[in-house]
């Protein structure tokens, strides 16, 4: 496989503690919470201020963007 050519072209961290979501509500179903420093991979999925994020194994769902900034 080619590792640089898979690797997402940018991460995010949570800023503070918060939870992955089904869909970009806050009133989704909570797929698992996140701690402050988890780092996300975005998709390019917006919906007002969610964001559609894979996990660093895979799970994918939305985030508040509130919680997020950009990784070093």
């Amino acid at each position: 496989t080619d590792a640089k050519g898979d690797a997402p072209s940018q991460t995010v961290t949570l800023s503070r503690p918060g939870v992955m979501r089904v869909a970009a509500n806050e009133k989704a179903k909570v797929l698992k919470p996140l701690d402050a420093g988890t780092i996300l991979y975005p998709t390019g999925q917006k919906d007002g201020v969610w964001w559609e994020v894979s996990d660093e194994v895979g799970n994918k769902g939305w985030v508040s963007s509130l919680s997020l900034g950009l990784a070093k």
